[in-house]
């Protein structure tokens, strides 16, 4: 990792590069960190910290008020990078960062595979980093470049036209936000109640903390409904801001506490109604997504990274520059149905942004850079295991997945009938399905049944292969409208067949959370009540959408859900899998063209 700000500095691109580095070291990988910041104990000049287990190369200098700057640094860059005998290095970019430019060329020059993320917002500086050309070296050394947003990303676009650009989102332990039931400011229904606003932000001019406290004060003024502002955070303006409170007489619905820990942050969260996003120099807005995670609905500036996980209506409002920011506040303070909609989905369907996640995607981004290019969406996640419960509630059979293999066949092969699906256990990258059984004659031990094989693929097709198991769920939801089904886009084998709601489950995710935001995303519609039911699979090799040949394993847990408000379906996944949902009346089910795999599926579960 390269970056000129790291811990003890505070700040959105520290934590980032501290929590990433944590990860990786967490999935098995070794990291080490190079920074131009100072220690904690004014570590510098090379000297070399273990800092959370992790080697942090001290590379600054004696500089006024301990900024992350290090002239000189490249040549002991170099020979470090050199020396160390790493095989990828990741370097951070931030809106001045001489350190990290420094650092990438060195790469380059030693050989090292090199991956780049750009975490800012360039603005006016844009033309200045064209003309230095550092994006343009470093894509025609074949360095994988990528920004923390759509935003982000488009920028290192323009600075590198040739290059392939991707998006590394920021991360996030999703966990640690979401306490247990909602919180105190959760869907408050009487518009008597004053809407609670909160954000996170440095008190420093680029933010414009006085300006965005005017924003709220003239929200107020055409509102026929109180509004409060907590406005949380540090930073040289934060001494001002208090003042100018204090004496504009707004002490009553304005309250700066300055910094606080994760801990009281979480509580502010909990007893709010609405995150602001408000800045115009967000590349991702990682303090929104903190507040969208516990359960806020964002009102976001459009044009801003936070774009990445607020979508108008869903999560949140987007709107068009501060008189729209004024405008969606007033909205929810008057519209309490609106309000508690938008606060139902953000504590139902957790963001994608999960740390489990993005670690994965950043592994094949290093992979990408050293020439290795792996599709994201077909990375193998999950071991699976099975656990066979007894009436007893004993653990009577367990064992490992493999590829290719029936759960129900090789239960049934040691000497067990499922008769019904108990629940789902996580951990890290391990799920165990957990399902009912009861005692039977074993079945003769078989071959597994021959792989059906795309017709056209060759012997070097089918041998080459790309392996891929894919864990899914998918629901059983019925609505006096009738079944809920999706039809199968373009992107997939079966254009136009219809089959259950339901879809992958992304690492950090629960099967559940899987279930609740595939539902949504495709279909719009929100569950109670799920119950699982049972797992089936099924194997073959054919060509993706993409064109890769895959050796193929798809493994479907399949749930019962209640929908308790349903409604004509809505497909939030553009230009994904699905093409349409709908609710299917069973008078329907025999004219309409179904999946292959939702054959059994319906035989089994669907009376």
């Amino acid at each position: 990792m390269i970056s000129d700000c790291y811990p003890p500095r505070v700040g959105g691109i520290e934590s980032q590069v501290r929590d990433l580095s944590r990860r990786l070291v967490d999935a098995g990988h070794e990291v080490e960190v190079f920074t131009a910041t100072n220690g904690a104990e004014g570590q510098r000049g090379g000297v070399i910290e273990l800092v959370d287990g992790i080697r942090v190369h001290r590379l600054g200098r004696r500089v006024p008020f301990g900024l992350p700057i290090s002239p000189g640094a490249k040549g002991a860059l170099r020979e470090r990078l050199r020396d160390g005998g790493f095989d990828v290095a990741h370097v951070h970019i931030g809106v001045i960062s001489p350190f990290a430019l420094d650092g990438g060329d060195a790469a380059i020059e030693v050989g090292l595979s090199l991956a780049v993320t750009w975490h800012c917002v360039l603005g006016r500086w844009e033309p200045v980093v064209a003309r230095m050309g550092h994006a343009r070296r470093w894509a025609a050394a074949g360095a994988a470049l990528h920004g923390v947003s759509e935003m982000a990303a488009d920028q290192v676009r323009r600075l590198a036209p040739e290059a392939r650009v991707e998006v590394l989102h920021n991360g996030i332990d999703a966990e640690k936000w979401r306490p247990d039931g909602p919180g105190r400011g959760s869907h408050t229904s009487s518009a008597a109640e004053p809407l609670r606003v909160v954000m996170a932000m440095r008190f420093t001019p680029r933010k414009r903390p006085l300006a965005v406290i005017d924003l709220v004060r003239r929200a107020r003024e055409r509102s026929s409904v109180p509004i409060t502002l907590d406005v949380i955070g540090g930073g040289p303006l934060l001494p001002l801001v208090r003042r100018v409170v204090e004496r504009r007489g707004w002490s009553d619905w304005v309250s700066p506490p300055g910094r606080i820990d994760r801990h009281e942050l979480v509580e502010h969260y909990r007893a709010a109604d609405v995150y602001l996003a408000s800045s115009r120099f967000e590349s991702f807005g990682i303090a929104a997504l903190e507040g969208r995670t516990v359960g806020l609905p964002v009102v976001a500036l459009a044009g801003s990274g936070t774009e990445e996980f607020v979508i108008d209506g869903v999560t949140g409002l987007v709107r068009e520059g501060d008189e729209g920011l004024i405008a969606g506040l007033v909205e929810l303070a008057e519209d309490r149905d609106l309000l508690r909609r938008l606060r139902e989905h953000n504590e139902t369907v957790v963001p994608s942004q999960d740390w489990s996640k993005i670690v994965w995607d950043v592994v094949a981004e290093y992979l990408r850079a050293q020439g290795t290019d792996v599709e994201r969406e077909t990375m193998n996640y999950w071991t699976v295991d099975i656990e066979g419960i007894d009436d007893a509630d004993q653990v009577v059979s367990r064992f490992r997945l493999g590829h290719g293999a029936d759960p129900v066949t090789e239960l049934l092969e040691r000497g067990w009938r499922v008769t019904k699906g108990l629940d789902v256990h996580q951990a890290d990258t391990a799920l165990t399905i957990r399902l009912q059984v009861e005692p039977t004659e074993p079945a003769p031990r078989s071959e597994y049944a021959r792989v059906p094989v795309q017709e056209g693929l060759t012997e070097e097709d089918i041998a080459t292969a790309h392996v891929y198991q894919r864990v899914a769920a998918y629901a059983f939801v019925e609505s006096e409208r009738g079944l809920l089904l999706t039809e199968l886009s373009a992107r997939t084998w079966r254009p136009g067949e219809w089959t259950l709601p339901g879809g992958g489950i992304d690492p950090g995710e629960s099967a559940l959370g899987a279930l609740h935001r595939e539902v949504w995303e495709e279909t719009g519609q929100v569950l109670t009540d799920t119950e699982l039911l049972g797992v089936l699979s099924s194997h073959w090799i054919g060509r993706s959408p993409i064109g890769r040949v895959e050796d193929f394993h798809a493994v479907r847990l399949y749930y019962r859900a209640h929908c308790p408000s349903p409604s004509d379906p809505v497909v939030h996944d553009v230009d994904g899998s699905t093409a349409s949902a709908a609710w299917i009346p069973r008078a329907r089910l025999e004219t309409t063209p179904l999946a292959s795999s939702l054959a059994p599926a319906l035989a089994q579960w669907f009376d």
